[in-house]
């Protein structure tokens, strides 16, 4: 993925990256949570494990990837303001 400058976008273009990367990520979140919870409980309840639990899994890896962008866009911000 390309790596974007944040100091050449406006403040308005920064802000509505952040909400908007912000309702992605915790949006993910969710649904993450609801496919684990419920492989885990057809886990459960079938005595098999059910693999859709890795595509669960496995994409949880992207959750530290969305947090560094908006921490970053949050610095970009605030460096703007001083």
């Amino acid at each position: 993925m390309k790596k974007e400058d944040l100091a050449k976008l406006s403040k308005a273009d920064l802000k509505s990256r952040l909400v908007t990367l912000q309702t992605i990520t915790w949006t993910l979140i969710g649904v993450l949570a609801l496919l684990i919870g419920l492989t885990t409980y057809n886990t459960i309840k079938k005595g098999e494990f059910d693999v859709t639990m890795i595509v669960g899994v496995s994409l949880l890896a992207i959750l530290p990837l969305q947090f560094k962008q908006i921490k970053d866009i949050k610095v970009a911000m605030k460096n703007r303001e001083n």
